[in-house]
């Protein structure tokens, strides 16, 4: 028989908690130990607290039992009236795919409008606009392998798109590539444009070194990086400053 309803992660040591929804508990907490021990919990406070103290500090337990149309509202529950510091989201959520009410979107709208955003009031700069754009180059897109999304009628639609587009030679290159490409990576922009034979042309800092300042990389055509080894490791730092200050704006509210 399956335990739907609430249920609550907490810690020994510093009696911080998560509060949960499911329709199976069980599986849950199952799921919940999973990712913590592959490092990839949706949770980052949860998972710092794991990856520090270990699963013998977390007490797993049931809060509360019932029906699953109950579940999220019981959840918010809970979430508006326990200070909840493992939960990176306030919001009460929901897996299982059953259609929200009108009501209960709306409720939902509420919470996360204005000063309620976690995000309200944050500067989002050039510069912050650039690290994101960076971070997210060369990122596997999220449909990629997925061919069950889509029918096989559209699948074949795709193919056939694929092959008939026209492609256009790149002199410095000698790469062919779509016309989208070519405008944003090749012609003038080219990292091949007037380099020597051995050299590459960061994307970032546009100088041309040697490619023993670049680091292998398969996915490229070349199998070197776009970027130098300088630039990336710039570009990792920033990133890593940017979600410090995510996270301490998250723990400050």
């Amino acid at each position: 028989m399956k335990n739907t309803g609430i249920y609550q992660i907490k810690s020994i040591k510093t009696e911080r908690i998560y509060i949960g929804s499911a329709i199976n508990i069980k599986t849950r907490w199952n799921r919940h130990k999973r990712d913590l021990f592959k490092n990839v919990h949706h949770s980052s406070f949860l998972q710092r607290h794991y990856n520090k103290y270990g699963i013998d500090d977390l007490i797993f337990s049931i809060v509360e039992l019932c029906k699953k149309e109950e579940l999220l509202l019981r959840e918010q529950l809970y979430l508006d009236s326990l200070n909840c510091e493992f939960n990176s989201c306030k919001i009460a959520g929901s897996c299982y795919g059953t259609k929200k009410s009108e009501e209960f979107k709306r409720k939902i709208s509420l919470l996360t409008s204005g000063k309620n955003n976690p995000t309200y009031g944050l500067e989002r700069t050039k510069e912050w606009r650039d690290n994101i754009s960076k971070a997210n180059q060369g990122q596997k897109p999220w449909n990629k392998g997925k061919t069950e999304i889509y029918s096989e009628n559209t699948l074949l639609k795709i193919k056939v798109s694929a092959l008939n587009r026209e492609k256009i030679l790149c002199e410095h290159c000698n790469n062919k590539v779509t016309s989208q490409n070519f405008k944003r990576w090749h012609g003038e922009n080219c990292n091949y444009k007037n380099v020597p034979e051995g050299f590459k042309k960061c994307s970032n800092c546009k100088n041309v070194l040697n490619k023993e300042n670049f680091n292998k990389n398969k996915g490229q055509l070349d199998g070197f990086d776009n970027q130098c080894k300088k630039c990336k490791s710039e570009r990792n730092k920033n990133n890593y400053k940017s979600r410090n200050k995510i996270y301490e704006h998250f723990k400050q509210h």
